[in-house]
């Protein structure tokens, strides 16, 4: 698995949040280190992920094989409504972005750029692909997204305010919990924030290839495309 190498690239031309503050090189640096600190002491321990990720600050032109681009606009004309979101390109590589001045501040606890930023780094941890659903057992399937159901809620690492994110438990119907890192919620599938949902599918199949397997539900990757936003 790819150990998500991001690149926070500053786009935004001095756009300010609502508070009037612009981005920095010395703030979005801080804000890549508690990233960084947050995808891994947390974020990759709970959903058993490799951990090692890295996020640093660059442009454009600095970018590796490898890495992944995260950019701050001052605004997001294509979705106006979200703050930040992530998707896929045309080659499956995930993207990243950021809308500056719909943050009320920058590292600061609620909307802020660090919260936003966060929100969607652990989203594209958990899933990369932007296109996993979980079956809620009640007739529909809720997007894989670690943080929508959490987005009103925050913590501090290093100083910089990141977001609450969902636990594994958290997709499962019959688990006791607890379901997110803060332990806000009491139940599976609850809604703090929002979440992404459609109604459950049905008609399932077996897909069989060469060798004879055991008889598995079909996990259907092939969906209706779905962008993470954070709105």
């Amino acid at each position: 698995m790819n150990k998500m190498q991001f690149v926070l690239i500053d786009e935004s031309n001095g756009a300010t949040t609502s508070a009037g503050t612009a981005l920095s090189p010395a703030v979005l640096e801080q804000i890549a280190v508690a990233a960084t600190v947050y995808l891994n002491r947390d974020v990759a321990a709970y959903w058993g992920l490799p951990i090692g990720a890295t996020v640093r600050v660059g442009d454009a032109s600095s970018i590796q094989a490898g890495e992944w681009a995260f950019v701050l606009f001052a605004t997001l004309p294509e979705a106006p409504d979200a703050i930040a979101y992530h998707d896929v390109d045309g080659n499956g590589v995930p993207v990243l972005f950021d809308a500056v001045s719909l943050s009320d501040s920058l590292i600061g606890s609620g909307q802020s750029v660090s919260v936003a930023i966060t929100h969607e780094l652990a989203e594209t941890l958990g899933d990369q692909s932007c296109n996993f659903w979980a079956d809620d057992g009640k007739g529909q399937e809720h997007a894989l997204e670690l943080c929508d159901a959490v987005e009103n809620s925050d913590y501090l690492v290093t100083g910089v305010a990141c977001s609450n994110f969902v636990l594994p438990s958290f997709f499962n119907p019959t688990h006791a919990g607890p379901y997110d890192f803060l332990k806000v919620l009491t139940s599976p599938f609850q809604t703090q924030g929002y979440q992404i949902v459609r109604t459950s599918g049905t008609g399932e199949t077996q897909v069989q290839g060469k060798a004879r397997r055991l008889a598995k539900r079909q996990h259907a990757l092939s969906r209706t495309f779905r962008r993470g936003a954070r709105l």
